[in-house]
């Protein structure tokens, strides 16, 4: 009687050790990181899609498989239009900034982005950035975030700091400096 209660001991605890290696082998843990990154990403490019007011969104399954959800269902990315994509690359852009910080700790602490609002883009999502951008200054004060751009929507919504630079015979100059 007491050698089977060793064997059913040793059994349980081989049994425990098999769990303890599958729980924490490479596939369980990356299919688990992988999960709860899908699910984070697909959390911020929603929210930041639904800010820049657009009722479509990409979504990440827990292969990093993705597709792009319409009311009127699944489409690809070649049906949207060049504003509808630059919506999606920015929202994708700002939700993995924020997941660099969230799983990394990377504190980015200057964003410059280049005409990056100039083309394709309607004021309702210029206004849905700048929000975004205003959102980012108030959660990280440190953030340094530079918008060069030549819509005047951008100029009269984004607070902060501003230099007008004009260009003239190839020669640029400050015509404007509000610090």
């Amino acid at each position: 009687l007491v050698k089977q209660n060793e064997k059913d001991s040793t059994s349980r605890e081989r049994q425990k050790l098999a769990l303890v290696k599958f729980i924490t082998s490479d596939d369980v843990i990356h299919k688990f990181v992988i999960s709860q990154f899908a699910k984070d990403i697909n959390l911020y490019v929603s929210k930041y899609l639904n800010v820049m007011g657009v009722n479509y969104t990409l979504i990440f399954d827990n292969d990093l498989s993705y597709m792009f959800m319409t009311p009127a269902g699944e489409v690809s990315y070649d049906t949207f239009s060049s504003g509808e994509k630059m919506r999606l690359n920015i929202a994708i852009s700002f939700a993995f900034r924020k997941l660099l910080f969230k799983y990394l700790n990377i504190d980015i602490n200057m964003l410059v982005l280049d005409e990056y609002v100039d083309s394709a883009l309607d004021k309702l999502a210029i206004s849905g950035i700048i929000n975004l951008l205003n959102e980012l200054k108030i959660e990280s004060p440190t953030n340094n975030i530079y918008v060069i751009s030549h819509r005047s929507e951008v100029l009269s919504e984004f607070g902060g700091s501003r230099l007008i630079i004009r260009k003239t015979n190839g020669i640029s100059e400050i015509v404007e400096e509000n610090i």
